[in-house]
């Protein structure tokens, strides 16, 4: 599989980018959407606050 960039961002240098080549990005963008949808809609069933800074660490593990 080959390696293209899935995150690019500006920096004071240039551009910094996040280069997957372990997994499929479409297969990687869908699981951070879940698992962000998850953190951030579970106060619909267990009625608490959206905790996105949790979602974030995860994602974030994820990403590696």
């Amino acid at each position: 599989m080959a390696t293209r960039p899935i995150v690019v961002w500006p920096t004071g240098t240039g551009l910094a980018s996040i280069a997957l080549p372990r997994a499929d990005p479409d297969a990687l963008a869908y699981a951070v959407v879940r698992i962000t949808e998850g953190f951030i809609y579970n106060d619909a069933i267990l009625a608490v606050e959206p905790a996105v800074d949790e979602a974030a660490a995860i994602v974030a593990l994820l990403l590696g």
